[in-house]
């Protein structure tokens, strides 16, 4: 409900507004010192070219670095290696930023909302009488509505339908179920309790289901831009940008590749 102008951080002011955007992205490594665009920014089509522009950065370093193949050591190939297959990603994702977020999509500044990434149960404390506080806010945006409305990251586990049954899990030494048994219950608690949250979400504000619903397509984008460096996941973001040429909006998501 609380809706903010463009994306960035909040400056003490009169009123309070957005600024420069202080979150770990445009600061960690050297990536303090390259000469991008920090906000505030007025659209997500700006925000995620900046994010693009500072991976794009730190491999053409890498590559700057290493000229020629030869004489390189495993771990300088690795790096290398690393570089070259990020900027090919990089180089596919650009053009989806202006087809997911086009130019003159909105008028004005882009609403935002304040957004703590990270709300996982290290970050919530509960007392024994129910009084809880979240902590670590030090690096905490004003974000897009698409990327604010989605579950907190506490909520965030694989999907699993069916209730795991303890008797077809190994178990250990003391008699109990392995740990997968106790993992995968996690993972069809959560499940459920996701369902639970959007049922909530939807009493409270059906606004933000309503955005939530709307916008699997923008934060496939985000996380292929996150996650652009990933070795682990440069075969799948490479299969859903495939797939988003080849079916756009109606393309399978990322978390489902």
């Amino acid at each position: 409900k609380r809706q903010l102008s463009c994306i960035g951080n909040i400056y003490a002011a009169s009123p309070p507004k957005v600024g420069r955007i202080v979150s770990m992205d445009f600061f960690w490594g050297d990536h303090i010192h390259q000469d991008v665009r920090r906000g505030p920014f007025s659209s997500s089509r700006d925000w995620i070219e900046a994010r693009l522009a500072l991976s794009e950065h730190d491999c053409r370093s890498v590559m700057a670095r290493y000229p020629a193949r030869n004489g390189l050591d495993s771990d300088d190939e690795d790096a290398l290696d690393d570089a070259e297959r990020t900027l090919q990603i990089i180089k596919r994702l650009s053009p989806l930023v202006g087809q997911i977020f086009p130019s003159g999509q909105q008028s004005g500044e882009e609403p935002s909302m304040l957004f703590h990434d990270d709300l996982s149960k290290h970050n919530i404390l509960v007392d024994d009488s129910g009084a809880f506080g979240v902590v670590d806010w030090e690096c905490v945006s004003a974000l897009p509505l698409w990327k604010a409305c989605y579950y907190p990251s506490f909520l965030e586990a694989p999907t699993r339908t069916r209730e795991p049954d303890e008797n077809r899990y190994q178990r250990g030494a003391d008699g109990h179920p392995a740990d997968p048994y106790w993992e995968h219950l996690m993972e069809f608690e959560l499940t459920i309790l996701r369902r639970v949250f959007l049922d909530e979400m939807a009493r409270l504000e059906p606004r933000w289901v309503e955005i939530f619903n709307s916008s699997s397509l923008q934060r496939d984008l985000d996380t292929a831009v996150q996650n652009c460096d990933n070795e682990f996941l440069a075969r799948e973001i490479n299969a859903w940008i495939d797939d988003v040429a080849a079916n756009g909006s109606s393309a399978r998501s990322l978390r489902d590749q």
